[in-house]
Parts: C-alpha cells; sequence; structure tokens
C-alpha cells in the first residue's frame, strides 16, 4: 500500500516540477519581442554623409550588435535568427569602416592633390591613386549594401516565424 502513494507523491512533484519549468522559460513570442525590438533600432539611422558620420553609424551598429549578442534566447530558430543578425551587424559595421577610411583617404589625397605645385608625374601619380581609390569605395560600398540589403529579407523571415 505504501508503493501507490509513493509514486503517486512523485508523479505530482514531477508534473509539478514541469509546470514550473514551462512556466519560468519565456513564450516563443516574449523571445520574438526581444530580438525584434533590438532589430527595428537600425530603423532609426540616417544614411551617413561624411567620414565621420560613418565612423558614429559603425559605432551604434556594433553596439547593436553587442546587445543582440545579450539577448537571451532558448529557441533554437530564434537563436538563428539571433546569430545572422550578428553576423549582418559585423558585417554593416567593417563596410562602413572601411567606406570611411577610403572617404578620409580620398579627402586627404584631395587636399595633398591641392598643395601640390609639382605637375605631371605628381598629376599621374594623383590619377592612379584616384582610380585606385574609387576602384576600392566602389568594392566596399557594393559590399556593404549588400550586407544592408539582407537585413530586410531577414526580418520578414523571422516576423514569419514568430506570427505562426
Amino acid at each position: 500500500m505504501h508503493f501507490p502513494q509513493r509514486y503517486a507523491s512523485l508523479a505530482l512533484v514531477t508534473i509539478s516540477i514541469g509546470l514550473l519549468v514551462t512556466s519560468c522559460s519565456e513564450s516563443k513570442v516574449a523571445q520574438c519581442n526581444k530580438v525584434n525590438s533590438v532589430a527595428i533600432k537600425t530603423k532609426s539611422f540616417t544614411a551617413p554623409k561624411d567620414s565621420a558620420g560613418l565612423t558614429q553609424f559603425a559605432d551604434s551598429i556594433e553596439t547593436i550588435r553587442t546587445e543582440m549578442q545579450a539577448v537571451k534566447v532558448e529557441d533554437e530558430k530564434l537563436k538563428d535568427f539571433q546569430t545572422r543578425f550578428v553576423e549582418l551587424y559585423t558585417e554593416v559595421g567593417l563596410a562602413a569602416r572601411e567606406i570611411s577610411k577610403v572617404l578620409a583617404t580620398k579627402d586627404q589625397a584631395t587636399k595633398d592633390q591641392a598643395t601640390n605645385i609639382d605637375e605631371t608625374a605628381k598629376d599621374q601619380a594623383a590619377k592612379d591613386k584616384a582610380a585606385k581609390d574609387k576602384a576600392a569605395r566602389d568594392k566596399v560600398t557594393k559590399d556593404a549594401q549588400a550586407a544592408i540589403e539582407k537585413e530586410a529579407p531577414l526580418l520578414e523571415e523571422i516576423n514569419q516565424y514568430c506570427s505562426s
């Protein structure tokens, strides 16, 4: 007679612990909201116009990347989304810094060219450097644009997952 009571007590304790653990973990919707609340912060950014603005933009993106990394999620699919956002923000931040460097170099080259009075050799060197700078700027801009364009589909994907 003692055995059935013991099993009944054990079953009751097991069920109670299961309910407690289930009720203590956050719902998928709550976890989605945490990830989305960080991701939508980028929507308030405006396009930077110069090297200093790009550096500030990169700093802001890195802050959001750090915030995204700090979000605690248990859902495996949301962890995947979180990882993808962190990778995206890393790419965008690095690209913004690279564009900032290219623009700063271009600005310096323009200043140097204005102060140079010696002609032909310097003019050709300046033209070659300008062509290289333009190619670098175009590549970095293209890479940055590609990274930025990944955000909208990623947001749509997470919203679809969270609403299901």
